[in-house]
């Protein structure tokens, strides 16, 4: 049993598709089991990644703000620093 490993029950109700399948179909078609299993540690794995690489850039955004803070040279610089978090989310709208 590996950490990506599925309940025998989850992955017997989870077709290939996405859909449910009934324990009789399960029981009937263990490929088609396997593969719904298979899909899902794909799909985890990817997302594994993607979290990885999002909490990567977002701790390099935290760093480099913690630098400039601290390097501020005046109130009025290390004021707008400070604002920049309040700002970020009416940014990425407008990026997107």
């Amino acid at each position: 049993l590996n950490k990506f490993s599925l309940p025998e029950t989850l992955a017997a109700a989870c077709g290939a598709d996405g859909s449910l399948l009934g324990s009789e179909d399960a029981a009937l078609d263990p490929q088609r089991t396997r593969q719904a299993i298979a899909q899902l540690q794909q799909k985890i794995l990817k997302l594994t990644e993607q979290l990885r690489i999002e909490q990567a850039a977002r701790d390099e955004n935290v760093a480099e703000y913690l630098k400039l803070a601290s390097q501020a040279s005046d109130k009025q610089q290390s004021s707008r620093i400070k604002q920049v978090p309040h700002l970020l989310p009416d940014i990425i709208t407008m990026c997107t």
